[in-house]
């Protein structure tokens, strides 16, 4: 059976980063593999990095496209693919020799779906024997949707997943309001329709963090935490541990958010009226919330109570 492993790595202004990445998947001692570079529109010299790469090894395969953040990219990425499962890389992390090799092991021994592990950090440049990563062993239906919901996501250069599994769940979303967790959104996805995630907590790459990093200069993170949450109740509405976590999300960002915009209330009113409310605040609430966001909160506060007794 073909075990062929397709690597996807999104890569915007990655220049300075994304050789040793490229280095570090050539020496894997795996080697039945493709890595399709998917340029985000860098204005940096990513491109020349990339091609020069692609020059020298077959397997590598640059692709450009207009700016469309993570998800559109990784989809571009699948689409080009030919391997049996995908490995997610970003350009500015690196792999341990082995990571490829041991992945396909715990896959295919273990039955599951996905696998993904830990990593080190690399800080201001320099590699560290601090571990960064989430959860420990099996993960399938409820427990896998609560442990996400908890835990928010895996490390994206530590996942190694079935192909068609990702095919199935309608690969990653690219609503723009939803970038920056579109990792988040699909694993969750994938626990929502019952597939399986292990974890052993192995160290299988080191994970950057610097200035330019997605992590650092993302701004709004937990207001598009809230919108993945929200699609996904769309998507998934009987779920009522999803349906509790959206809803605590929404009082929490109403209450601790300093980012709220008419949109984001807008979004949250709607969810709160489909649970069942008819009140004239929802004719309102614009108004109110112009004229006056702590007594917004205040009637807000009153409309949960009431959705709770």
């Amino acid at each position: 059976m073909d075990k062929k492993v397709s690597i996807i790595m999104p890569a915007y202004n990655a220049g300075k980063f994304i050789s040793e990445g490229l280095e570090s998947v050539l020496f894997q001692s795996y080697q039945n593999w493709e890595l399709l570079i998917i340029d985000d529109d860098s204005g940096d010299n990513t491109a020349d990095v990339a091609k020069a790469y692609q020059r020298n090894d077959a397997r590598i395969k640059y692709f450009w496209q207009k700016n469309g953040k993570q998800g559109k990219a990784r989809n571009k990425g699948i689409a080009e693919s030919s391997g049996k499962y995908l490995a997610f890389m970003d350009a500015d992390d690196i792999w341990l020799p082995g990571k490829l090799e041991y992945q396909i092991k715990m896959i295919e021994e273990m039955n599951a779906d996905l696998v993904f592990g830990y990593s080190f950090l690399i800080e201001q440049g320099n590699k560290t024997n601090k571990e960064i990563g989430r959860g420990l062993g099996y993960y399938q239906g409820e427990s896998a949707v609560r442990f996400l919901l908890l835990q928010d996501a895996f490390v994206m250069s530590t996942v190694f997943v079935k192909k068609e599994a990702i095919k199935k769940v309608g690969n990653f979303v690219e609503d723009i309001k939803i970038q920056y967790c579109e990792d988040w959104h699909i694993w969750l996805k994938l626990a929502l329709e019952n597939f399986s995630f292990y974890s052993d907590a192995r160290v299988v790459s080191y994970y950057r963090i610097h200035e330019e990093s997605a992590t650092t200069t993302e701004k709004g993170a937990k207001i598009k935490f809230f919108y993945a949450l929200l699609d996904l109740h769309h998507r998934y509405p009987i779920h009522n541990l999803l349906k509790d976590e959206v809803a605590k999300r929404a009082y929490n960002l109403v209450y601790h958010s300093d980012a709220l915009n008419e949109d984001l209330i807008e979004s949250i009113m709607c969810f709160i009226k489909k649970r069942g409310h008819q009140n004239i605040f929802y004719l309102v609430y614009k108004p109110i919330y112009r004229l006056s966001l702590p007594f917004f909160r205040k009637v807000y506060l009153y409309l949960n109570e009431e959705s709770n007794t």
